[in-house]
């Protein structure tokens, strides 16, 4: 069957070449004959089918005399010819001999009174012929094992710049003949595969570069035979091939088409969710994430995975959170800063990952933080507690005060928040906190549903104390955690808890040399307490570094 489609093959590619070449040369074929080996003895003659013939006493030899040594005499075919080695002493036309030796026609072996008559008969030795390329119609003659390729000093030479200087080696294995690929730039393509290795048989097409190398075994097919034509039968069976080939093609490249579409859409999906991380519009996360659910759609529609699930079910879930968000974004004069901070942390769990989400998060936290610390100022002026009023009016000012460091290392006043400076500290009545995506936040007009007395006022006042006079950050981190396990909605604890975090990861990540990491968690530090000292300083550090 193969070399009917062979046939078809040669005659189909490069058809005017290939085929003049092949009926010129199928008239006038050279064979190359090799010699066959024959033993002669007595009245029996043995035939040598094999590259390598043992004669011994020893079971495991190929002729077994118990008269002989175990492993007297050998004959190997080695480099076009045969080479005898006896490990005992033998006559040779006569002469004693141990060791190595040519074997001519007609030469006689004795061990002892055992005779061996040597015939050497001629046989067609393998060979390429070159079908396409440099030289077409030449033979290159396998005469040994060796290597195949550009180089001057390869065995077999290829006059080809798109073959390697070292392209195979061509091994001569008891009789077979061996194709190694030596890991060329160009791959090996035997019959249409790509193949390291492979024992060729006659009739075997070799692609290497831009060459094209027909494999001939006379012993096995005579190069005739190859390219004779084929029976009305094989015809037919040919075409039956052919149409179960063509139906295959079809089914696998439909199949081919399906999963190419699949993958279209699962990774335009994938594109678009990762696409919502980067922006910091709420619209266009919004956007995003439904252009993602329709390409998830579109590839369920051709097969489901688990993956489509995953990420089908992540799309869905920030998709209903950011709309949440762009509700409260509406109704946000509607809400109080307790409510707006409840409605968030509700969905902190599925957008935590966002950058955009985190600092809103923050923001409103620290709106309603500082709305707690006037409201809590209020009461206790009303009582007149003047100096814990004093101290809270002080950190809310502290925290107003805007002022932002570029990378060049310059401090410049920003307009967007302003607090009047007076001798003593007083209220603004228009104090506002600008939230990214959601507006400005009047944390002097929302209504309040508690004010800090006793234990509350004096944790957020150490809080204070350990995070901004001290910089102690651990025991900010601890005292906090204490205070969120008494009371889970307190808003200090949550505050200084998110910032001093924030800070030891800054500093971590500055250790490691990350500095652009580290310089816009800095940053972040910066916008929820504007005059962090510590803050401005390592913004102007790594700004020099990055």
């Amino acid at each position: 069957m193969f070399d009917y489609l062979n046939w078809i093959y040669h005659k189909s590619l490069n058809f005017k070449t290939h085929f003049r070449v092949n009926f010129i040369y199928f008239k006038i074929l050279m064979f190359f004959k090799m010699d066959e080996l024959n033993l002669i003895i007595g009245d029996s003659e043995i035939k040598v089918n094999k590259t390598n013939f043992t004669m011994g006493s020893d079971k495991n030899c190929d002729y077994v005399n118990p008269k002989f040594a175990p492993r007297h005499l050998s004959f190997s075919y080695i480099e076009g010819k045969w080479i005898g080695n006896s490990l005992s002493e033998i006559k040779l036309n006569g002469v004693p001999i141990v060791g190595k030796f040519d074997l001519k026609d007609n030469d006689t072996i004795e061990i002892g009174d055992f005779k061996i008559k040597i015939s050497l008969k001629k046989i067609e030795n393998p060979y390429f012929r070159i079908i396409v390329g440099s030289h077409v119609g030449s033979m290159i003659k396998i005469e040994k094992s060796g290597i195949i390729g550009r180089e001057v000093n390869a065995d077999y030479i290829i006059e080809d710049e798109y073959v390697s200087r070292k392209h195979a080696k061509i091994e001569i294995l008891d009789g077979k003949i061996i194709w190694e690929d030596l890991q060329a730039k160009n791959p090996t393509i035997i019959n249409g595969k790509i193949y390291k290795k492979k024992e060729l048989k006659s009739g075997d097409e070799i692609v290497i570069g831009k060459t094209r190398l027909l494999f001939v075994n006379p012993k096995e097919k005579p190069e005739y035979e190859i390219y004779k034509k084929p029976s009305k039968r094989a015809i037919f069976i040919i075409l039956i091939t052919i149409i179960i080939l063509l139906t295959i093609l079809i089914t696998y490249t439909w199949t081919s088409n399906r999963i190419n579409a699949f993958y279209y859409h699962y990774n335009n999906a994938k594109e678009a969710i990762n696409q919502s991380f980067e922006t910091n519009r709420i619209d266009e996360k919004i956007s995003l994430l439904k252009y993602a659910i329709y390409e998830i759609e579109n590839a369920k529609k051709i097969k489901n995975s688990p993956d489509l699930e995953i990420i089908g079910n992540l799309a869905n879930n920030k998709l209903k959170a950011w709309e949440k968000v762009l509700k409260i974004k509406n109704e946000l004069n509607k809400l109080n800063l307790a409510s707006l901070q409840e409605e968030l942390k509700n969905l902190e769990k599925i957008l935590s990952d966002d950058k955009l989400f985190q600092e809103i998060y923050a923001k409103i936290l620290k709106a309603r933080l500082l709305s707690e610390y006037i409201s809590t100022a209020k009461t206790l002026k009303e009582r007149g507690k003047e100096e814990e009023a004093k101290k809270l009016i002080e950190i809310v000012q502290s925290k107003i005060e805007t002022t932002n460091i570029n990378l060049e290392n310059k401090i410049e006043e920003q307009p967007q928040l302003k607090v009047p400076k007076t001798k003593e500290p007083t209220i603004s009545s228009d104090i506002k906190i600008d939230v990214p995506e959601i507006g400005k936040v009047d944390i002097t007009t929302q209504k309040q549903e508690k004010t800090l007395e006793g234990v509350s006022l004096n944790y957020a006042l150490k809080l204070k104390e350990l995070y901004e006079d001290k910089g102690d950050l651990e025991g900010t981190i601890k005292l906090a955690m204490d205070i969120l396990k008494e009371d889970p909605k307190n808003t200090s604890a949550e505050f200084y808890l998110q910032i001093a975090k924030k800070e030891v990861q800054a500093i971590q990540l500055e250790k490691e040399g990350r500095y652009k990491e580290a310089l816009n968690l800095w940053s972040e530090i910066l916008k929820l307490d504007q005059n962090n000292i510590r803050a401005k300083k390592a913004i102007i550090r790594l700004g020099s570094k990055i």
